[in-house]
C-alpha cells in the first residue's frame, strides 16, 4: 500500500527554475470565441522573445460563416521559423486557452512536435504561465493580462490597456459598414474585422506577456517559487481532466428536463389558484420580488426579515427558507407556507431546466475512440461528453473553479438532482472521493483544541457537540425532529453559526446566526484554542495584509476586510489540500497500473474513472473496492505531509453521480 510520493521532492527540487528567465519565447493567441469544440478557432498568433523580437501570423475569417480560412503549411511553416527548441520556456497568459487555440489551427503532434510534448511530462516541463505567477504573487489583485500590464509594467512602454480600446472602436467601425453582422456576439468576437489596430495589439500581448513572466521571475522569492512549481505541475493534470471530459447520460438528462418542466407547470397552476381564489389578485407574477413582497407581507402579515440595499423587503432563496421556518414553528400561516412552497418549487424546476440545456448545448457527440483514452468496450456507439473547464486562479484563495459549465453547481439535493444526468462512461466505474469535514477538521487539529480533535477520532459531529453547549442536551431540544435531530433548528442554526464563524462573522452576527444570545463568548470559553487561533490569524493578517496557508500559500486579504482572515486561511489550505490530492493521485503507480484516470474535481470532491474488467461480479466488486481504498490512501497524502489527519471517504458511482454506493454496502453484497 505505501508509496513515497515525488510530489514533495519535486516542488523542492524544481522550484528554483521558476525564477529564472534566461532565454524564453511568448506566445499568445486571437480566437473567434472560447469554444474550440463547438467550431471556434485561432486566427492569429503573435510571439515576443526575450530579446524584443516579434512575429505575428494571421488568417482570413469568412465574414458569413465566421469560419478561419486556415493555410496549415503556412502555419506549420510560422512555427518553424519561431525554433522552439532553442528557448529555455515557452510562456503563455493561460497556457490551457492558447494551446487549445494553436491546436486548433491544425498544429499537432505529427505536424509540430513541441506543442504534444508541453503537457507530457511535469519533470520535464518548459511551459510557464503568468496567470500562475500573478495569482501567487497577489491572489486578490485582478489577473487579466491588460490588468496586470498596467500594475507591473512601466508607463512609458504604452503597453497598457489603450491599444485595447483603439481595437474596440475599430472594430465597432468596422461593423458599420461590413456584412454579415452578428450584433449578438461581443465585440471581441470580431477582432478579426480589423486589420492594423488587431496587429498591433496582438503583438503587443505577446510583448506584455513576455515582459510580465521576466518581471514576475525577478519578484518571486523561493518560498513563493514553490507555489509555482506546484500550480504548474497541476496544469498537466488539470488539463488531462478537461480533455477527457465528463460523460452526460442523454436518457436521464431528457427524463430530469421533462420532470422540471411538468414541476414548473403544475407549481404556477397552483399558484395562480392560490392567487384568485385565496387572495383575491386578478394576476400575479412570481417573478417579481415587488409582487412577492406585497403578498408575503402585506396580504399574508409575514414579518420582514431583512431588506435589499435599496430598502425593500429581501424575497431571495435564503430569505424564502426563513419565512417557512416562521410558519411551520409558529404552527400557524398555512396559506404562506404553500405559497412560500409553490414559489421554491417554481424556481427550482426552472433553475435545474436553464442548467440542463446549459449543459446539453455546452456538451458534444464523441465517438467512443475519441472518448476513451485507455480503454475500449465492445460498444461502440457515440456519447455526449461535457469538457468543463477548471480554473486553477479562479478564486481569491486556493480553490478550483469551474466554468463552462460551472460544475459547483451540480446540485446533489433530492429536489434539485442534477447529478442524475452524469456517470460513467460504458463499461467503467467512478471511485468519488470526498474530504470530510476539511473546513472543520483543519481549524481542530491547528488550534490543538482536544475536544475537537477527540470529536473527530471517535467520528462524533463537531456541529453536534456545539449545538449542545449553545442549546443543551438534544432530549431539551424545543425543535427536537425525534426522525433525525439533525433537521431540527438547533442543529441547523449551529452548523450554520459554525460557517459563519469561520467566515469572520462579528459577535453580535455569531449570536444571530447561533439564535442564541451570548453564544460567542461561550464558545470563546469553552473553546478557548480554536478562538485564540481565529484571533491570531486575523491579527497577523492586519499587520502583513495576507495570509498563509498550511502549505505556504500567500492570499492576500480584501483592504479593510482582516476579519475574513480566518476563512481564507481555512479555505486556502483547503484548496491546497484538494490541489495536492489531485498531483498525488494523478502520480500513484498503482493507479495507474489500475488504468485510473481524473476526470473533474469540485469543491473537496474528485473523481476518478476506471475500465470495469470482464469477471464475474464478485471479482468486480474486489477491483472496485481496491480502486477506492488506492485512491483514498493517494488523497490523504497531503494530510500525512502536514501531520494533520484529513479523512477522504469514497464511494462507487455505477450508473449516475447522484446514486453513489457506499464501499460498506458494497463489501456487504
Amino acid at each position: 500500500m505505501a508509496q513515497t510520493y515525488r510530489l514533495w521532492e519535486t516542488i523542492k527540487s524544481q522550484a528554483h527554475k521558476y525564477r529564472q528567465h534566461k532565454k524564453f519565447i511568448a506566445i499568445d493567441t486571437e480566437t473567434t470565441g472560447t469554444n474550440f469544440r463547438k467550431g471556434d478557432r485561432a486566427f492569429a498568433v503573435s510571439a515576443c522573445n526575450q530579446d524584443g523580437q516579434t512575429y505575428f501570423l494571421r488568417f482570413p475569417v469568412d465574414q458569413k460563416t465566421y469560419k478561419v480560412q486556415v493555410d496549415l503549411r503556412k502555419a506549420v511553416a510560422w512555427f518553424d521559423t519561431l525554433d522552439l527548441d532553442q528557448y529555455d520556456h515557452l510562456v503563455f497568459h493561460n497556457a490551457k486557452f492558447d494551446i487549445r487555440a494553436i491546436r486548433s489551427l491544425g498544429i499537432s503532434e505529427d505536424t509540430n512536435p513541441e506543442f504534444h510534448r508541453l503537457l507530457s511530462q511535469a519533470d520535464d516541463l518548459r511551459l510557464r504561465d503568468t496567470l500562475i505567477y500573478s495569482h501567487v504573487l497577489n491572489s486578490y489583485e485582478p489577473h487579466g493580462l491588460k490588468e496586470l500590464a498596467d500594475t507591473y509594467l512601466p508607463p512609458k512602454l504604452g503597453l497598457g490597456s489603450q491599444d485595447e480600446e483603439a481595437l474596440k472602436e475599430a472594430v465597432r467601425r468596422a461593423r458599420r459598414t461590413q456584412k454579415y453582422v452578428d450584433t449578438s456576439r461581443a465585440v471581441g468576437a470580431d477582432y478579426w474585422r480589423v486589420g492594423e489596430e488587431l496587429a498591433t495589439y496582438a503583438v503587443n500581448d505577446a510583448k506584455r506577456t513576455a515582459l510580465l513572466f521576466a518581471a514576475f521571475c525577478e519578484l518571486l522569492t523561493p518560498d513563493l517559487a514553490k507555489q509555482v512549481a506546484r500550480e504548474h505541475l497541476l496544469l498537466k493534470t488539470v488539463f488531462g481532466m478537461e480533455e477527457k471530459g465528463i460523460r452526460l447520460l442523454r436518457k436521464s438528462h431528457s427524463q430530469l428536463l421533462l420532470a422540471f418542466d411538468t414541476t414548473s407547470l403544475f407549481s404556477r397552476k397552483n399558484l395562480r389558484g392560490l392567487a384568485t381564489r385565496k387572495l383575491n389578485l386578478p394576476e400575479f407574477n412570481p417573478a417579481s420580488s415587488q409582487q412577492l413582497a406585497d403578498v408575503l407581507h402585506n396580504k399574508l402579515g409575514l414579518p420582514v426579515i431583512a431588506y435589499t440595499q435599496g430598502g425593500k423587503p429581501a424575497t431571495g432563496a435564503a430569505y424564502l427558507e426563513e419565512h417557512l421556518e416562521f410558519c411551520e414553528e409558529k404552527k400557524k400561516y398555512a396559506l404562506a407556507s404553500e405559497f412560500i412552497t409553490s414559489i421554491q418549487s417554481i424556481r427550482k424546476a426552472e433553475k435545474g431546466s436553464s442548467y440542463l440545456k446549459e449543459y446539453y448545448e455546452l456538451s458534444v457527440e464523441e465517438t467512443i475512440a475519441e472518448a476513451f483514452r485507455c480503454y475500449v468496450p465492445k460498444d461502440t456507439t457515440g456519447i455526449r461528453v461535457l469538457h468543463t473547464s477548471i480554473n486553477q486562479t479562479g478564486t481569491d484563495t486556493t480553490r478550483c473553479s469551474s466554468s463552462s459549465p460551472n460544475m459547483q453547481n451540480v446540485s446533489v439535493k433530492e429536489d434539485l438532482p442534477l447529478r442524475k444526468v452524469f456517470g460513467p462512461r460504458p463499461g467503467h466505474f467512478w471511485v468519488d472521493a470526498d474530504f470530510e469535514n476539511i473546513e472543520l477538521r483543519i481549524p481542530a487539529y491547528v488550534s490543538g483544541d482536544k475536544r475537537l480533535i477527540e470529536a473527530f477520532e471517535q467520528g462524533v459531529s463537531v456541529h453536534e457537540i456545539i449545538a449542545e453547549e449553545l442549546n443543551g442536551p438534544k432530549s431539551k431540544w424545543k425543535g427536537l425532529n425525534q426522525s433525525d435531530w439533525k433537521k431540527s433548528p438547533e442543529y441547523k442554526r449551529t452548523k450554520n453559526g459554525n460557517f459563519a464563524l469561520i467566515y469572520g462573522a462579528s459577535p453580535r452576527k455569531a449570536d444571530a446566526t447561533y439564535g442564541v444570545d451570548g453564544a460567542y463568548d461561550l464558545l470563546c470559553k469553552r473553546f478557548s484554542k480554536l478562538m485564540a487561533l481565529m484571533q491570531k490569524v486575523i491579527e497577523k493578517a492586519e499587520k502583513n495584509r495576507y495570509v498563509e496557508t498550511l502549505w505556504g500559500y500567500r492570499l492576500y486579504v480584501p483592504p479593510r476586510r482582516a476579519y475574513c482572515a480566518f476563512n481564507y486561511f481555512v479555505q486556502g489550505s483547503a484548496g491546497d489540500a484538494m490541489k495536492n490530492a489531485l498531483l498525488c493521485v494523478d502520480e500513484d503507480q498503482e493507479l495507474w497500473r489500475l488504468l485510473g484516470e481524473l476526470l473533474l474535481t469540485v469543491h473537496d470532491e474528485l473523481i476518478e474513472e476506471f475500465p470495469l474488467p470482464d469477471v464475474s461480479r464478485e471479482e468486480q466488486i474486489k477491483h472496485c473496492l481496491r480502486c477506492a481504498d488506492r485512491v483514498k490512501y493517494a488523497m490523504e497524502e497531503p494530510g500525512r505531509n502536514i501531520g494533520i489527519p484529513l479523512t477522504a471517504s469514497p464511494e462507487i458511482v455505477w450508473k449516475n453521480w447522484a446514486s453513489p454506493t457506499k464501499l460498506s454496502a458494497l463489501i456487504s453484497q
